[in-house]
């Protein structure tokens, strides 16, 4: 009993370190933050991750497993962020036929909580417990854009056309402030497109992001433009939802599109 006890106590200070820290922890600084040795580490954290607590990015760091995401965003201030976004993404992909999206800001990537599949059979990828980079995704994008998290260390290059110099994507940043959505287009994966938007909290932090994604091919130049145009006042009305109160001007922008998506 006592054992079993000691293991458990060990294991919640692991995840303890992984959800306080600032940037998602390497291994090493897992061992040194709870004074674990390295077997004893190793065993726990490959429990928790079979258990869904845990996860490791591409760059093999800890944060949060889908399971520890979905609770936290299952209730809390914003009344159940998923249900608040429901109609939305229901809207969204009824429009556009393509894979939305919710996404949270989980350490210093973003991971996707909801998804509606889209209606074809080409691009239909399970995004929901996965992370990405923020610099090269649509919906990471969104919150470097308004500020909610910066990018720290080297950019790193997912594909050709991913975006390593910071002063090029904060020209890019530049662009998703003043049109309200982002994109990233073949940046963190070839051959996929997607288009983001933010979701504000009552305090004008964003709390969460939406996507529309699909191939390069049906997400053309064109409709990326008017998918973008939708999404970000479809962010714009579950942000309301949520306490935030947009600028007129935004509202106005936002709603001056009002086109049907259609296929491609």
């Amino acid at each position: 009993m006592g054992s079993n006890i000691q293991s458990i106590d060990r294991a919640a200070s692991i995840l303890a370190v992984i959800l306080e820290s600032e940037t998602s922890p390497s291994f090493t600084e897992i061992m040194e933050a709870t004074g674990l040795a390295r077997s004893t580490a190793s065993r726990l954290l490959s429990s928790l991750e079979d258990n869904h607590l845990v996860a490791k990015n591409e760059e093999n760091l800890y944060c949060a497993g889908p399971m520890i995401t979905r609770f936290a965003h299952s209730s809390g201030p914003e009344e159940d962020l998923i249900t608040q976004s429901q109609e939305a993404m229901e809207l969204l992909s009824k429009e556009t036929k393509e894979a939305i999206n919710l996404a949270v800001l989980v350490g210093d990537e973003v991971q996707q909580i909801a998804q509606l599949d889209s209606k074809y059979l080409m691009g239909n990828v399970n995004w929901v417990g996965l992370s990405v980079p923020t610099h090269c995704s649509a919906v990471g994008k969104a919150f470097l854009a308004f500020g909610s998290v910066t990018t720290t260390g080297r950019l790193k290059k997912r594909t050709p056309m991913s975006i390593t110099n910071k002063a090029v994507l904060e020209k890019d940043l530049k662009k998703v402030r003043a049109r309200g959505w982002a994109l990233s287009d073949s940046e963190l994966e070839v051959g996929l497109t997607a288009v983001g938007a933010p979701i504000f909290g009552a305090d004008g932090h964003v709390v969460a992001a939406l996507s529309v994604s699909g191939p390069t091919m049906r997400l053309t130049t064109s409709r990326v433009e008017v998918v973008g145009a939708l999404l970000a006042r479809q962010g714009i009305l579950i942000s309301q939802q949520l306490g935030y109160t947009p600028q007129e001007s935004t509202i106005k922008e936002h709603s001056t599109s009002d086109r049907k998506v259609g296929a491609a």
